[in-house]
Order: structure tokens, then C-alpha cells, then sequence
């Protein structure tokens, strides 16, 4: 689970630094840079049915964890709304975020719903490297099918429930709105 946060986040920080060698971080960024906590009259983020938590804007490591369960809830309301916009509020050039809300426009689209598939977090761990910060962590789902509007079920789309897949995000803080956005984004992955 660590190996593939760790990899995430090497290649972030290959990537914003050129191929310098980094030693890895042992220390967070100082609270005092932190706006969440000097001005708690933040505007609201995130859909008025899933505010993002105060915590989750919090330039901490409880504010990362805070904001990758989160952005995880925000898969799940997703699936429930097919309204794919959050995902795309809080993405930083993530390619998986992207492709995430691209499928559920698509299947909004085409007239599909889906029934189940919820993610449950079940082990987390924050992780540095150099100055990238992120996650790894295991999921479980719930079983999903995809259905026509009418509950017949699409050919092909139905998934199993699945358990303990790894998982790995990286995250970026973004001083303009005082919160996290997803820069790389790992869902069950191997």
C-alpha cells in the first residue's frame, strides 16, 4: 500500500523538480501558514449537499487525510448524482480525477445509473516524499451495476465488491481557496 503512494508521489516530485535526488520529509509545513485557521469565515467548497469539512482546510497532515476521504465521498455522491463537477473543483492537473468524471458525464449522458459501488476507506496512511505530500490506502466497494433508466442492467457493466485494493493519492495545497486539490490519484490500483 506504501509502494504505491510512494511512487505516486516520486513521480510528482520527479516531475516538479527535475531528477534531483529528495530525502524525504519529516516535517509538515507550519500551521501559522494556514488561512483555514486564521480566518474561519472561509466561503464554502464542494456541492451545498457535501460541503468540504472545515478540517479538510486545514494545511496539516489531518487536513490531508480529511481532504482524500473527502474527495473519496465525492466518488461516492458522484455515483449516487452522476454530477461529476466536485471532482473536477478540486483537481489539480490529475489525470485519474479527470477520467473518474469523464466516465460518470458519459454515462449520464447515455441515460445510465448505477447501483451500489460505494468506497469505503478502510486503512490509511499519510506519506511524504521530498515536499509532496499524499496518501496511501486500501478500499473496499460495494458491488456496482450500471442500469438503463428504466433498471434493466447494461451488458458488461456489472462489477463484484471488492476488498482491500491499493490506493494512492497526492495532493497539492492551493493558497486562493485555502484547501487541497488532488494532483495524482490512484484508485484501486495494484
Amino acid at each position: 500500500m506504501r509502494c504505491a503512494a510512494l511512487a505516486v508521489l516520486a513521480v510528482g516530485a520527479l516531475t516538479a523538480c527535475g531528477a534531483e535526488s529528495q530525502q524525504p520529509s519529516t516535517s509538515l509545513p507550519s500551521a501559522s501558514s494556514s488561512s483555514a485557521e486564521s480566518t474561519p469565515e472561509l466561503p464554502p467548497l464542494g456541492p451545498a449537499d457535501l460541503p468540504m469539512p472545515a478540517e479538510a482546510r486545514t494545511e496539516s497532515e489531518a487536513g490531508v487525510e480529511a481532504f482524500v476521504r473527502y474527495y473519496v465521498e465525492l466518488i461516492n455522491r458522484a455515483s449516487r448524482t452522476l454530477d461529476a463537477a466536485p471532482l473536477r473543483e478540486f483537481s489539480n492537473g490529475c489525470a485519474d480525477c479527470e477520467r473518474i468524471a469523464t466516465d460518470y458525464e458519459n454515462d449520464k449522458a447515455a441515460g445510465y445509473l448505477y447501483e451500489g459501488g460505494q468506497i469505503t476507506i478502510t486503512s490509511y496512511e499519510y506519506v511524504t516524499v521530498g515536499t509532496q505530500q499524499g496518501a496511501s490506502f486500501l478500499i473496499d466497494s460495494s458491488p456496482l451495476t450500471i442500469v438503463y433508466g428504466d433498471g434493466r442492467p447494461v451488458d458488461g457493466l456489472a462489477f463484484p465488491a471488492t476488498t482491500g485494493l491499493a490506493s494512492a493519492a497526492e495532493v497539492r495545497w492551493d493558497d486562493s481557496r485555502s484547501s487541497w486539490v488532488m494532483a495524482q490519484f490512484l484508485l484501486g490500483q495494484a
